[in-house]
């Protein structure tokens, strides 16, 4: 009965021992299992109420509170052939080499399928500025076919045969041009898909042209780029009917246009350009890649290339495995992934994002790789194992 008493409160004269040590005891155990609980309980709310990297249930982008310490994430375990970025959601979409459209979730787990229809022998994709509809090319290389996919009405709607090339206005999602074999001239015309409405802009006596449209009256005219022959990229102004040379007849040339930043990158002449809609060079870029490798973001440029630029650019056979990257071919080249500051410097330097470590980590090592920013986030499409990652920047 007195031990019991004891443990419930403590007595003006302790029963055993040195009453000052043993009131210190008792001081300091209860100090202690104060600050384990305490501590306990601080790690239990950083973990269930604010650690972990919670998804924005609206659209599928990388975030959270956290998400900036999960530097490399995987998205997709299936092959990939390409993907685009739908703007106002957010969303990624991907289109396997089957066909199959996908919406990519967070992880693969939780990926959706939004079509399941086959595409025969794909070649391209194309999306609008808004990323809501898609040109889609596929079937043979010499007679393909061209269908638009509308993501809202999940629905292809194909387009005119005979079709070579195609592009879509820069700022619209219902009008594209296109250029179409017509005996042995191409036709470059506009399409409104609201109404079916066909005006055609111009004839030119020259095949296997690519298309851009660049403003409402400009459109560029590529030769297809080769790394043995000289290619040509003119300017075509509807509004005056002249054309202007961009490139002239170096190899190999390649050209991307960013109609929302009314700026372009162009491979010419051996050197990485940013130019403005009119061509006027504002910087040149010392990285050797190619413009489709590279995302015009503001202010930052993001771009995969060659890890070894010295070695690739010292390589007689460079050209030759640019051109293979360029067409998707499978490469042995590791690439990195740069970054660089789009200001006002007439030559820009590119700075290395990843760690060889890093880099291993993406699918063996990065191989000819698409790289698009999406908020917070850089979405890489790995050449070597054709999966998509989520770099958190």
């Amino acid at each position: 009965m007195l031990k019991r008493r004891w443990l419930l409160y403590w007595p003006s004269k302790p029963l055993v021992g040195n009453p000052q040590n043993t009131m210190l005891k008792k001081v300091t155990t209860i100090v202690l299992v104060v600050s384990v609980a305490a501590v306990a309980t601080y790690f239990a709310w950083r973990i269930f109420a604010g650690g972990i990297a919670t998804p924005n249930p609206n659209n599928n982008n990388i975030g959270g509170p956290d998400a900036e310490k999960a530097s490399t994430r995987t998205l997709t375990l299936d092959p990939v052939f390409d993907f685009w970025i739908h703007k106002a959601s957010k969303d990624i979409y991907s289109i396997a080499p089957s066909g199959q459209i996908i919406r990519v979730g967070l992880s693969p787990a939780t990926s959706v399928s939004v079509t399941s229809q086959p595409i025969p022998e794909l070649g391209s994709i194309n999306p609008s500025l808004d990323g809501s509809s898609v040109i889609i090319k596929f079937g043979h290389p010499n007679q393909p076919s061209f269908s638009i996919f509308e993501i809202g009405k999940k629905e292809f709607r194909a387009l005119p045969a005979g079709i070579t090339s195609a592009d879509w206005h820069p700022i619209l999602n219902n009008r594209i041009v296109f250029l179409k074999n017509n005996g042995g001239v191409s036709q470059l015309a506009t399409l409104d898909t609201r109404n079916n409405k066909i005006l055609e802009v111009v004839k030119i006596n020259q095949k296997d042209l690519l298309v851009e449209w660049v403003t409402e009256e400009t459109f560029h005219l590529h030769e297809k780029p080769s790394s043995d022959q000289p290619t040509i990229i003119w300017s075509y102004d509807s509004k005056t009917k002249t054309f202007s040379l961009i490139t002239k007849g170096e190899s190999p040339s390649m050209l991307k246009w960013w109609p929302e930043k009314g700026r372009l990158l162009k491979w010419a002449g051996g050197k990485l350009t940013l130019a403005d809609k009119n061509n006027h060079e504002i910087s040149t870029i010392n990285l050797s890649t190619a413009p489709d490798k590279c995302f015009l973001g503001e202010p930052i440029i993001y771009c995969s290339a060659p890890r070894d630029q010295y070695a690739i650019n010292q390589n007689k056979f460079f050209r030759a495995a640019l051109m293979r990257d360029y067409r998707g071919s499978a490469s042995e080249t590791i690439y990195e992934i740069f970054s660089l500051s789009a200001g006002s410097n007439r030559q820009l330097s590119a700075s290395p994002m990843l760690s060889s470590g890093e880099i291993e980590q993406i699918g063996g090592g990065l191989r000819s790789v698409k790289v698009e920013k999406n908020g917070d986030a850089l979405i890489v499409l790995s050449g070597q194992d054709r999966r998509l990652y989520g770099i958190s920047l």
